[in-house]
């Protein structure tokens, strides 16, 4: 938010490009100096800007924003693409906080189609968003039946013992 120079002051670095702090900077060093010269550059960024990719994703996790914005379509790739077992391409959704109030925004994503990946490939992403792939309808019922029978191989078994 803010940094601190010596014979410039506190200044407000928030929101500004890196040039924008560089100007800043140069104009209240010109107070006492004559022609300053002034570099700025980012040596590290916050850590809490991040992009959550989870689901049915092939490797799900946490990518770092930095100065280039990232593109689902980089981002889905970066996870190593979709699980081919068990995702549902037509069910991508990128979900928003609203920085303004306690809301948020919901994008929908159908990539079933490789002509979709047109649109994933320009759709930018923002710190915090949490991209999430949802599950096929027959890994939704392997699921569910998975849990529902929790002793259906032991039932298979004793079945199989009578036969």
């Amino acid at each position: 938010g803010e940094i601190f120079f010596p014979y410039a002051g506190v200044i407000k670095a928030e929101g500004m490009t890196v040039s924008e702090l560089r100007n800043s900077v140069t104009e209240k060093l010109r107070v006492n100096f004559n022609n300053p010269q002034v570099d700025v550059s980012i040596s590290q960024f916050n850590s809490r800007r991040n992009i959550y990719i989870l689901g049915e994703i092939s490797r799900p996790k946490t990518i770092k924003v930095g100065l280039v914005p990232i593109t689902l379509a980089e981002a889905i790739s970066e996870s190593d693409g979709l699980s081919q077992v068990t995702s549902n391409a037509e069910r991508i959704f990128v979900i928003r906080k609203n920085k303004e109030s306690e809301g948020g925004v919901v994008y929908y994503a159908n990539l079933e189609n490789a002509s979709e990946f047109l649109v994933a490939g320009s759709f930018l992403l923002s710190s915090g968003d949490i991209i999430f792939v949802g599950a096929s309808d027959i890994t939704k019922w392997n699921r569910f039946v998975t849990q529902l029978f929790p002793f259906a191989s032991f039932l298979n078994q004793i079945d199989n013992i009578q036969n």
